[in-house]
């Protein structure tokens, strides 16, 4: 019998024993630098973000070029203070956008409204179209605005409709508007976030 076989048969079954411990070992080495990359991620994340919203909201630096040199301004990112002017003037737009239009010219009604329109209400008035898109084809329409008034959170109006039924024809029929208002997200064409959120219409006298 061999003695040396024996001894390397006890030290094969030691490697063997070993072997899953270094695997473990280094499978929490390799788990140890993931976690440290996700951390490292995250904190780079976060950084971008709050330097993001600082860029966003920071006051924003005007230049103007004329013939004496540039000057600099420090612009400040304020809510803008809604007056009753501010709303007459949406609800005048909305009122000529609504109700004036040429011969055929209703498709492109709802688009132009769009910008200074609740949603809610924009669906409404997109019903409203496709019921009377065949009247609005063959007619056009003005309006005459007599009057607008703000008062507790809505706006009254008084206005005549001047419907041209043919070349040598026309009907005026006055109207009395009740609007309310609400307020929204800015853009191009509505500056001031105002939206127009609902109609009611009264036929006057």
């Amino acid at each position: 019998m061999n003695p040396f076989k024996k001894e390397e048969k006890k030290v094969n079954e030691s490697d063997q024993a070993v072997k899953p411990i270094n695997q473990w070992v280094r499978l929490n080495k390799i788990m140890a630098a993931y976690r440290f990359a996700t951390l490292a991620l995250g904190i780079t994340v976060l950084g971008f973000l709050f330097l993001t919203a600082y860029l966003v909201n920071r006051d924003t630096l005007v230049v103007t070029v004329s013939n004496d040199g540039k000057q600099f301004f420090r612009g400040q990112r304020k809510e803008p203070t809604i007056t009753d002017s501010d709303v007459e003037t949406i609800s005048r737009i909305f009122i000529t956008t609504r109700y004036t239009w040429g011969t055929g010219r209703g498709e492109h009604i709802l688009k132009e409204l769009a910008p200074f329109t609740s949603e809610g209400l924009l669906q409404k008035l997109s019903a409203s179209v496709s019921k009377n898109r065949a009247v609005m084809q063959q007619t056009a329409q003005d309006v005459i605005i007599r009057g607008i008034r703000p008062e507790d959170g809505r706006v009254y109006v008084s206005l005549d409709r001047v419907i041209q039924v043919s070349d040598k024809m026309k009907v005026v029929s006055p109207l009395e508007l009740t609007l309310t208002l609400i307020r929204g997200s800015t853009n191009r064409h509505n500056p001031m976030g105002l939206y127009i959120n609902s109609v009611l219409e009264h036929e006057g006298d």
